[in-house]
């Protein structure tokens, strides 16, 4: 439904063989009430290259519930807005006859 990464985000993130790495990645949750489930990965970019190759993959990683009260079509909030307009406003209306 969703991916990002630190490339996405223009940051640089460099590790050495057998080193550790804390990275955070916050996002404001707009999804309809359910459960989803979060994977994350590790991959290498080669800057010669176009192309990302996965270096570890955990699937199913953690399972979490997302609880709103706004109400909504869909897995995703889009914020949607609506503009009603009077009936009598006979610009906004095109016809062909």
């Amino acid at each position: 439904m969703y991916g990002t990464s630190t490339q996405n985000l223009n940051e640089t993130v460099s590790i050495e063989a057998g080193g550790t790495r804390v990275v955070d990645f916050e996002w404001r949750c707009s999804l309809q009430n359910g459960q989803y489930i979060l994977s994350a990965g590790v991959a290498k970019v080669l800057a010669s290259e176009a192309k990302f190759t996965v270096l570890h993959l955990l699937q199913s990683a953690y399972a979490f519930t997302a609880h709103t009260d706004c109400q909504f079509m869909g897995n995703f909030n889009m914020d949607s807005t609506a503009i009603v307009y009077p009936q009598d406003n006979e610009a906004l209306c095109v016809s062909q006859k």
